[in-house]
């Protein structure tokens, strides 16, 4: 199976310091291509996951947790993973604005609190 990973944008993957979300990614890859799927993963390009990659930003971008650099992050990773067979989406945005006309399965990651804001948002995306 031809599996995509949407990473979010704030840190590499795997994160040389903190960065649990990068780390479970991380762990997933390579979980994943050991198990004997094509992995491609979508992070920054300061990764080092020895898996597939593709990046929009060489680094995180700063200051973290902005709107236009997830969201231009998030539009760049459904183009370059249009071809695999699901994609596993990490980050807030990415499941909001994904092309309504992708035919692929897209599977989402909550890595923060499911509150009520965050149950709005997923059952919009959904």
């Amino acid at each position: 199976m031809k599996i995509g990973i949407v990473a979010p944008p704030w840190v590499p993957t795997p994160p040389p310091s903190y960065g649990g979300t990068e780390q479970i990614v991380d762990l997933l890859a390579r979980g994943l291509t050991t198990a004997g799927h094509q992995v491609r993963l979508f992070t920054t390009g300061d990764a080092t996951c020895p898996v597939e990659r593709r990046w929009v930003f060489d680094a995180p971008p700063t200051p973290m947790t902005q709107v236009m650099p997830e969201a231009f992050h998030a539009v760049a990773a459904y183009e370059a993973l249009a071809d695999m067979d699901v994609i596993h989406d990490h980050t807030t945005l990415g499941p909001l604005i994904a092309p309504h006309s992708l035919s692929i399965p897209i599977v989402a990651t909550n890595h923060g609190p499911f509150d009520q804001a965050a149950r709005r948002i997923y059952r919009r995306a959904a």
